[in-house]
């Protein structure tokens, strides 16, 4: 090969050789930028270094200023995250049953303790509770089962409840013993329990048909006292274990195994190697996933008491994570809490069940304005 061939390449070499850095730096700040705005959905801003805007020369000439444009960007100022914290729904559903007159027959007002519970869960409607990255907002719900003699207009419902449902009437969900053995089968009949009540029933059912904006629900009994803000409790299990499909006491060790006493129709229990649990259940979390498989399970005509069922058919999914409730004081199934008792040891943040008086309420209550 000549001299002159020989420089022609070289030439050539060169050429080719400062093209292809500019257009390499050029991908770099594309690729770059690309990156950038997938991570975020506001319109990007990126600032040049002062020593980027007067290093060697406009345009092209030479790479290195263009080189030293790419490294040299600057933060992103007011950027947006691509995908903005978007509030999840958290049902809080009061299970309730709802009665005319003066059933104990002692003067007291009807219902007086379950109004009393409903409006101090009614009070954290619409709390917004800061979850890692995310919000969760409380939404009351309100899950009664009607006076089956004498059944009470809508509008009596809320007013029985203290006016706590407000003015959304889509708060007010009413539980049928008919409708829910309709809906899930026989399965119903041992399920609910020794009273046949709807509305744990009815609970899981919405939770599982309802928008999907809701993940989880917590259902609670009018007998439970919270000596706090309900979302405070509901923000700590939503922090601490985010993926519990249920949260509740776990009561399998204390219930007697074989001997308790809805332990022989429990049909499911008796299943595989006839491992199952037991959970205390005045207030539980359960996730929409788990109620659907709990519905699923006695659509097919596999039944127990809920406090044996709904535990078992978590501990048998592969998926499902059950968490055990660690606020309980005097939280308990018998006797009902007495005066005395709840005035010597209520203590703040801590659960107490069963309180059958609206004196014992109170006294519980007043230990938050300490």
């Amino acid at each position: 090969m000549s001299a002159a061939m020989r420089r022609t390449s070289g030439n050539e070499l060169c050429v080719r050789t400062f093209l292809l850095v500019p257009v390499a730096a050029v991908c770099l700040l594309l690729a770059r930028a690309a990156l950038l705005m997938w991570f975020y959905s506001s319109p990007l801003v990126v600032a040049l270094s002062p020593a980027a805007e007067t290093g060697a020369g406009a345009g092209w000439a030479g790479s290195s200023g263009l080189l030293d444009r790419v490294l040299a960007l600057g933060p992103i100022e007011h950027a947006r995250p691509r995908h903005p914290r978007r509030p999840k729904d958290e049902a809080a559903m009061f299970a309730v049953h709802v009665r005319r007159g003066d059933p104990k027959n002692d003067g007291s007002q009807a219902g007086e303790v379950e109004r009393l519970a409903a409006q101090r869960l009614a009070r954290d409607d619409g709390a917004e509770m800061e979850v890692g990255d995310g919000l969760n907002i409380v939404r009351a719900h309100f899950v009664y089962e009607n006076d089956l003699t004498d059944p009470l207009e809508p509008d009596e419902v809320e007013r029985w409840l203290g006016g706590a449902p407000g003015s959304d009437s889509s708060r007010l969900v009413e539980a049928s013993r008919r409708r829910e053995r309709d809906a899930v089968g026989e399965a119903f009949d041992e399920f609910s329990g020794i009273y046949g009540a709807a509305v744990k029933t009815k609970a899981i059912r919405w939770l599982h048909e309802s928008p999907s904006t809701y993940d989880r629900a917590w259902v609670i009994e009018p007998d439970v006292v919270y000596t706090g803000r309900w979302a405070e409790l509901f923000a700590f299990y939503d922090e601490k274990y985010p993926r519990s499909d249920l949260v509740s006491v776990n009561s399998t060790h204390s219930t007697g195994g074989s001997s308790w006493a809805h332990a022989a129709e429990c049909t499911l229990c008796s299943e595989g190697d006839g491992r199952w649990q037991t959970a205390f259940l005045p207030v539980f979390r359960i996730s929409r996933r788990l109620a659907s498989a709990v519905l699923e399970t006695l659509r097919s005509n596999r039944t127990g008491h809920h406090e044996a069922l709904l535990p078992t058919v978590c501990e048998r999914l592969s998926w499902c994570e059950w968490t055990s409730i660690s606020h309980g004081d005097i939280y308990r199934y018998r006797p009902f809490i007495a005066l005395d008792e709840a005035e010597q040891s209520a203590k703040p943040g801590r659960l107490y069940h069963p309180v059958k008086s609206a004196d014992v309420l109170r006294a519980l209550a007043r230990v938050e304005e300490v």
